[in-house]
């Protein structure tokens, strides 16, 4: 299938030219007509002039529209360099609005150049300068263009639903927008619809966009519009005739109007409808050509796809298409440091996974566990834990696996999968259905599969690493013996299992806190134990939350903390639960605990009940007094009410607490005499089995 979009198309604004430069108005004219060649070369003179002139405010109209000329041009670099020197004109002159503009323009420039993170840093600069300027006449219609434009870069991030949401958010002010950029709105949420599985809304939304390009007459615009088309056509309805048609007709206007970057972006598109036809020939001369412009150029997201495309012509030629595959991913890697710390990196890799997995596919296809087949399923998975350059070695794996411990690496792809097991001496292929007998299973998952009780029918430690490179972080001993205990609303045993966990857990409890200040007094704290409802958000995990008794807890809130914490406990209905994300997995409540620094996180992934969790969790941190590690607790918990012999050894009350991250270290008890904690432990199981089994909202 032809991949999705990049993301539609990015709004780049034009200033009102200063009306006495009429060279300056003939450039914005060029500009529309599409003569970008020509609008560089008139806004050049037009800038020489009004600096000449002294008019600092024209100048810097003129240089915002030369940068706007090249980067039709595809010199990203040089579109760069002239919204920079047009914002310090705009400061000088006093022109807020001009700033406010370029600014957006800068970020527009990055953007096409695959700088995420300079892209989202520009548009929030806007934002903020508008903001301070509020009450001017202006703002309004600047602060909605930078909101669009904040939208578009979530689109090409991958954040589809966000960006749709901010989208139809900001719908009802777009009559407020000029119709050029009226209509880029439109596409760019036809684009949204399409890939969220509404072709039909998609045309509808492309067919106003069209129009209002027309009136306009934006030749640019026309073009992006007739692009998108010719993607639905051959993506959804698979009408590779048409969609050709289209294809060509916006590869011969960018070819009249000298825009360089859309003639690349619709080569890439046409040698992908002549793949699905089966042109192969066709096919590599246009990524060939797409791959070198794109180098040239340095525009690393259309080289990556070029790069893609070239390699799955290798292989359906049966010659080696390993090296392609490896450029791709290295071009991949180099736009994944420029989003490794935005917030919206979180979905980079999924739209960028069928690379890695075609790299996968062939390395497992020489049936040897090596280097490069761990490195590469690394790379495909977990990109919002750590972001520091890597490099997955065997042998270092293999050394920091402990006697008895086996890790398991899952791969999973559509209908295909794989596991690799290893230990410190050997390694090999289990059956993605069957783990192997261990001690201690250390699983790295991937499609989420960690959803699911894969590990149901070994009794061994189990513990959850969302990658391979955590190994070596983990057996950290906790900074201090503090805790902090929460109880939410509405269940009658979370009460009960804080008062059981303090008297029976050795540290310094903290209790009754309100959401605020537990957030505060979270970085301190070496344990976090929370019993409350939880409610995933499978829409927009970051609406993810839990009920504590002065309002919610959401995920958005812990993924802001800094924590160093030894141990959270989140005795809630699917904390482990969450919108899935390729290559990430679940986006649960417990991965942003993990995300947030805490070196363990025990979860539910499944609804659980509240007198069974009380029963569970008194068991759970009883076995932690008594220094068992975390995993062997937690599977003592799990046995124990399994071996109950009475309601409790149901599955469905100990089968759904998973542990994620270090399973490995103990938490050494302060007290003698832990028999009695084990007393302690088993009547409070009892006793809640005798107030009834009542499940969890």
């Amino acid at each position: 299938m032809i991949r999705q979009p990049v993301a539609g198309l990015l709004l780049l604004l034009i200033s009102v030219p200063c009306l006495w430069c009429v060279d300056l108005t003939q450039c914005s004219k060029a500009l529309r007509d599409g003569q970008y060649a020509k609008a560089r070369d008139l806004c050049e003179l037009a800038a020489f002039e009004c600096a000449g002139a002294g008019d600092r405010k024209g100048e810097s109209n003129a240089i915002n529209l030369a940068g706007n000329a090249l980067l039709r041009l595809g010199d990203l670099d040089g579109a760069r360099r002239f919204y920079r020197k047009s914002i310090d004109l705009a400061k000088l002159a006093g022109d807020d609005e001009g700033v406010a503009l370029r600014l957006n323009n800068l970020g527009g420039a990055d953007y096409f150049q695959g700088r995420y993170e300079d892209a989202e840093r520009h548009y929030a600069e806007a934002a903020t300068w508008i903001t301070s300027r509020r009450d001017t006449g202006w703002a309004a219609k600047a602060s909605l263009t930078t909101a669009v434009n904040q939208a578009t870069l979530l689109q090409r991030l991958g954040r589809d639903r966000a960006a749709l949401d901010l989208y139809l958010k900001l719908r009802p002010q777009a009559t407020n927008l000029n119709p050029e950029d009226e209509a880029r709105m439109l596409a760019n949420m036809g684009a949204l619809y399409r890939t969220l599985g509404d072709p039909y809304r998609a045309r509808e939304l492309y067919a106003d966009a069209l129009q209002r390009f027309r009136q306009a007459k934006s030749v640019h615009g026309i073009s992006g519009v007739l692009k998108n088309l010719a993607i639905a056509e051959a993506v959804e309805f698979h009408n590779y005739p048409a969609a050709r048609r289209l294809f060509e007709q916006v590869l011969d206007m960018a070819r009249s109007s000298g825009n360089q970057r859309e003639q690349l972006v619709a080569q890439l598109y046409l040698a992908e409808t002549a793949f699905h036809q089966g042109n192969l020939d066709e096919a590599q001369r246009l990524w060939q050509s797409s791959a070198d412009s794109a180098a040239k150029g340095g525009e690393a997201e259309e080289e990556w796809r070029a790069l893609y495309g070239l390699g799955r012509i290798a292989q359906a030629r049966a010659t080696n298409p390993a090296p392609f595959y490896a450029q791709s991913i290295q071009r991949i890697e180099s736009l994944r440091r420029q989003t490794s710390q935005g917030a919206s990196r979180l979905e980079f890799l999924a739209s960028r996974r069928d690379v890695y997995d075609a790299q996968i596919r062939l390395l497992l296809a020489q049936r040897q566990v090596t280097s490069e087949l761990l490195d590469t399923m690394e790379r495909s998975r977990a990109r919002s834990l750590s972001d520091k350059p890597f490099r997955v070695q065997l042998p270092e794996v293999q050394a920091r696996l402990q006697r008895g411990e086996t890790m398991v690496v899952f791969w999973v792809s559509g209908k295909d999968s794989a596991a690799v097991w290893l230990t410190n001496s050997a390694a090999g292929f289990a059956n993605p259905r069957q783990l192997p007998p261990a001690k201690r299973l250390i699983i790295v998952p991937d499609g989420g599969i960690e959803t699911t009780p894969i590990e149901r029918g070994l009794d061994a430690e189990v513990m959850y690493l969302p990658a391979i490179r955590l190994l070596s972080t983990l057996s950290s001993a906790p900074s201090s013996q503090t805790g902090i205990l929460l109880a939410g609303p509405g269940l009658s045993n979370t009460s009960r299992e804080i008062a059981d966990i303090e008297r029976i857990f050795p540290a310094q409890w903290t209790k009754g806190r309100t959401r605020d200040a537990a957030l505060a007094a979270m970085p301190a704290a070496s344990f976090i134990h929370i019993a409350a409802h939880a409610i995933p958000d499978y829409d927009r995990e970051e609406r993810s939350r839990i009920l504590l008794r002065d309002g919610p807890l959401l995920l958005s809130d812990v993924a802001k903390a800094r924590l160093t914490s030894d141990l959270v406990t989140l005795s809630a209905c699917q904390s482990g639960a969450g919108r899935q994300i390729r290559g990430e997995g679940p986006q649960s409540l417990a991965s942003a605990f993990l995300a947030a620094g805490a070196h363990t996180v025990v979860a539910a992934r499944q609804p659980v009940d509240d007198a069974a969790a009380r029963a569970f969790m008194t068991q759970f941190y009883a076995a932690l007094a008594a220094g068992e590690t975390k995993a062997a607790a937690l599977q003592t918990a799990k046995r124990r009410l399994r071996d109950s012999g009475g309601p409790l050894a149901n599955p469905q009350y100990w089968e759904p607490w998973i542990l994620y991250g270090d399973g490995r270290s103990p938490i050494a008890s302060t007290r003698r005499w832990t028999w009695l904690l084990w007393f302690a432990a088993a009547l409070a199981a009892i006793a809640a089995v005798a107030t009834g089994l009542r499940p969890v909202a």
